[in-house]
């Protein structure tokens, strides 16, 4: 148990970054605390059935140990380059997952190694449990937000119409009057849906729930986090249209708590209804249908048909034990101390030679017809952006431009905003229409001279037959 927390405390040390500056994965804080409880009662329940007679700790043998340990060994091994390759790419997804999944096989390669094939079984959910706070892929998390905003924004719409409220779905643009409301990223109801995920999954793996009653509460609680993201949109467009922007200004956030709190307690219903209402019983630790596994008494196996009465087979306790743990605890350290001597030793090369950007002072702005100001707060809040500005100015054909400066620090890890909210998204995302994709495009600086190009990415949209 030692060695296995330690391989997840690798892994959770990566995510917390994310955890701090993502409110959609906040909750992984709890994920920890979580999966050791798991783990302990799932222990606890291994303990009572070896007091009842079974013996549910033996140790395979033979090949398949081997074969076990190789893997487990292989998996140790590859935790070095993924711990230095993620530590590079703070913001890349698929190191966190590749992290996390070589932490899980390594997990499960240690349980059957020196526990057995039944406990291997009882303690796949609880190995499992922590992949609920490691980040979806940007592709996939970005589609779910688009998905769930354009029909969290369409039925918010059609239910305050119903209403009496006028209201008028434009992607993600809900239209209330003469005010218009962005059901952005933190109105989706992306939160919830994780947070519904986790404590589903939580609640399923501590009750032993059969796999029917995982789908029924799967189901039920991805419905649950889509409703209540629903009756907070519409229940803030509701006191919108009678109280103006201030009244949303002041709700927003205790809206967004309540949804979330109301998730969580009928999630929590849905999982004592299924457990109340199952006719099948909690998943036993051990089912004795390999001949692996041993019963320490030679009475029979109750309510197990055609399972032959076993010999007595001792259990001895494997003296091997505390030496792995000792040294995949040493492993882990050394990966830690590697990884930190790595980018000390590579810092000193690449300090100093990146550019350093930066807008002219407002005066000369000015002088040149151009408008500086501020990116709107709750654009730069769903950014996590630390600087930015908006200059505006018109070119000699009237045309109206503008440009928008993002800085992130170095250290921030949430420059994840930059592939998340892309123009190809966002636009589309409030009514806009896609007419020619990208296309790469190269300025000269001349300022900055050794024939600098700035790179920029050009496309075109059709908003209401204009471009």
């Amino acid at each position: 148990a030692i060695s296995i927390l330690a391989l997840w405390v690798v892994v959770w040390m990566r995510l917390q970054l994310e955890w701090s500056v993502n409110p959609n994965y906040a909750f992984g804080w709890a994920v920890p605390a979580m999966a050791v409880f798991l783990w302990v009662r799932r222990e606890r329940d291994v303990a009572s059935q070896m007091l009842s007679g079974f013996v549910v700790n033996e140790g395979i043998s033979g090949r398949r140990k081997w074969i076990a340990c190789a893997v487990a060994l292989l998996l140790l091994m590859a935790l070095l380059p993924l711990r230095i390759i993620s530590e590079a790419n703070p913001v890349w997804r698929g190191s966190q997952w590749a992290l996390a999944g070589s932490a899980w096989l390594a997990s499960l390669a240690l349980v059957a190694m020196f526990r057995g094939a039944a406990q291997l079984r009882a303690f796949f959910p609880v190995c499992t449990f922590p992949f609920v706070a490691v980040p979806l892929m940007f592709d996939w998390e970005t589609a779910i937000i688009l998905f769930l905003s354009k029909w969290n924004t369409a039925i918010s719409a059609d239910t305050l119409q119903h209403l009496g409220i006028p209201a008028v779905a434009s992607g993600t643009i809900l239209r209330v009057g003469a005010t218009s409301l962005n059901i952005q990223e933190a109105c989706s109801g992306i939160r919830s849906l994780h947070l519904a995920i986790a404590v589903a999954f939580f609640w399923c793996v501590l009750y032993r729930l059969p796999w029917q009653a995982w789908i029924a509460i799967g189901f039920s609680s991805i419905s649950l986090a889509f409703v209540f993201s629903i009756l907070r949109n519409t229940t803030l467009a509701f006191l919108v249209n009678s109280g103006g922007m201030q009244t949303f200004d002041a709700y927003h956030e205790v809206a967004g708590w309540c949804a979330q709190f109301a998730v969580v307690a009928t999630v929590w219903a849905v999982v004592n209804f299924v457990r109340g209402h199952s006719r099948t019983r909690p998943v036993p630790i051990a089912t004795f249908r390999n001949s692996i596994e041993r019963k320490s008494t030679g009475a029979p196996v109750p309510n197990v048909p055609n399972v032959p009465n076993v010999p007595n087979v001792p259990n001895v306790p494997n003296a091997v034990l505390p030496a792995f743990t000792f040294a995949i605890l040493l492993w882990i350290a050394m990966i830690e101390m590697v990884n930190e001597w790595w980018f000390q030793r590579n810092q000193e090369h690449v300090s100093g030679t990146g550019r350093e950007w930066s807008i002219v002072s407002d005066a000369d702005l000015r002088d040149r017809n151009i408008v500086p100001g501020d990116l709107d707060k709750d654009t730069a809040l769903s950014l996590r952006v630390d600087e930015a500005r908006v200059l505006r100015w018109c070119n000699p054909e009237g045309h109206r431009r503008d440009l928008y400066f993002l800085r992130w620090s170095p250290e921030h890890s949430s420059k994840y905003g930059v592939l998340v909210h892309s123009p190809e998204t966002c636009l589309t995302a409030v009514g806009m229409k896609l007419v020619k994709p990208g296309v790469p495009m190269a300025y000269d600086i001349d300022s900055v001279g050794d024939g600098f190009q700035l790179p920029f990415t050009v496309s075109e949209f059709v908003q209401n037959g204009r471009p």
